[in-house]
């Protein structure tokens, strides 16, 4: 609820990590994912491989852990460093679990797209059916997903637009709700 009144005011919150401290904190200019990886004894290592994958990345480091906060793109690139893999298949499986998402007060036809090219996914959008249901694609809308799947991401970008949305293996359908 708190990001809904605090999106009016092109804001969000964090938590401390005592839990007993909100900071309002200007909204992201783009959504990014934070991702939290076990790099095992060689973190320095790990930490530099992050960093010349992704430059744009932010990276941190705690205990054996490597978080990495980014696009997904670059979320895509440090993986597959991380690995020591190139492959663009092992990359785009691993976007199918998406840490943090936030995007505030932007439109539904505008953050489909965008999630599509972020997730390395075909977005179809049935643009006819959803004009003829009367749906507007610049409809305004706000996602928060944490720990969540491709599937709580669409469906948090869907819901209460009227759209429904099937996922596939390399691609999403977005159509009226009422189209089966």
């Amino acid at each position: 609820r708190m990001s809904l009144i605090l999106a009016q005011y092109d804001l969000t919150f964090s938590i401390s990590a005592a839990g007993d401290v909100i900071k309002f904190i200007p909204l992201p200019a783009a959504p990014v994912l934070t991702r939290t990886s076990p790099v095992g004894a060689n973190l320095a290592a790990a930490a530099d491989r992050a960093k010349r994958a992704a430059p744009a990345a932010e990276c941190s480091t705690a205990g054996a852990k490597l978080t990495v906060t980014a696009s997904a793109e670059d979320q895509d690139r440090v993986a597959a460093a991380l690995k020591g893999a190139s492959s663009q298949k092992t990359a785009a499986k691993e976007t199918k679990k998406i840490d943090k998402l936030a995007a505030q007060n932007v439109p539904v036809g505008k953050l489909l797209t965008a999630l599509g090219q972020k997730l390395d996914l075909k977005v179809e959008l049935d643009e006819a059916a959803i004009r003829a249901a009367g749906i507007s694609l610049d409809q305004l809308v706000s996602v928060n997903v944490q720990n969540g799947t491709l599937d709580d991401v669409f469906r948090a970008a869907t819901m209460r637009t009227g759209l429904g949305y099937r996922l596939h293996e390399k691609s999403v359908e977005v159509f009226p709700v009422d189209k089966k």
